[in-house]
């Protein structure tokens, strides 16, 4: 069967009614991603930019309970996940079922063990719950994070400092894929986890899916990774076009 080109699958997206369609062709446009474009949107570790045989790297994400048929209460937006790096060289992560988020809040609320992480991991990863947790409480949602989602703005994955260039590109470039994603999960609210650093390509995009989708969309000022708890007194403030921080 032949492959779709970008503009084929973004044009494709009408037809989609959840995730798992949305997701293979998501993956598909990113292999299909012109160099050019490539160039634009893919994670650089410093300056250096990815091999393009890792071009069609897809991490998904999305509910973190297993119902996925539910409505989200809250879709929490992050900015990339982590690449894996052995020996100098980036590893292509398999395609998981259950995403790292989801394995968190797994181990958290219902003690399902995570296999091969070390202290380090653990350790980030009850930060993230813990600011999820917090964060959903004080906009007034006293639910069980299973009954939230997650989603990275770059699917593709990153390094351990977003490039907040590439990451405009890239929600750019997606934009389409981004907004339907939202609009199969339903959230009531919307949390960005960090802020965007001044970029006007990310705040403009956000703010205008916060209209075209009539959806709450706020945004909590810290990253995840840094969470502590004399934090959870901040709540997150609401996001007005792209005036944000």
């Amino acid at each position: 069967m032949e492959k779709k080109t970008f503009q084929e699958c973004e044009a494709a997206i009408k037809q989609v009614k959840d995730l798992e369609e949305l997701f293979a062709l998501w993956k598909e446009a990113h292999e299909s991603e012109d160099d050019k474009s490539f160039k634009n949107t893919s994670p650089r570790d410093g300056k250096k930019i990815l091999d393009k045989e890792l071009k069609g790297i897809f991490l998904p994400d999305g509910m973190l309970g297993s119902n996925v048929s539910e409505k989200c209460r809250i879709l929490f937006v992050c900015r990339e996940s982590n690449l894996s790096v052995e020996n100098g060289k980036i590893v292509a992560p398999k395609d998981e079922s259950e995403f790292w988020m989801k394995r968190v809040v797994d181990y958290k609320t219902d003690g399902v063990p995570m296999e091969s992480v070390d202290v380090r991991e653990k350790t980030s990863a009850t930060k993230y719950y813990n600011c999820m947790k917090a964060l959903s409480q004080e906009i007034g949602l006293k639910n069980d994070l299973r009954d939230c989602a997650y989603m990275n703005i770059n699917k593709r994955g990153g390094f351990s400092r977003a490039n907040f260039s590439s990451l405009g590109e890239y929600a750019r470039k997606y934009q389409n894929f981004i907004k339907k994603e939202i609009e199969i999960l339903q959230p009531e609210k919307l949390v960005i986890l960090g802020q965007f650093r001044r970029n006007n390509e990310l705040c403009e995009i956000f703010s205008c899916l916060q209209k075209e989708l009539d959806v709450d969309v706020l945004q909590y000022k810290w990253h995840p990774c840094v969470w502590k708890k004399w934090a959870e007194n901040n709540i997150p403030e609401k996001m007005l076009n792209h005036a944000i921080e």
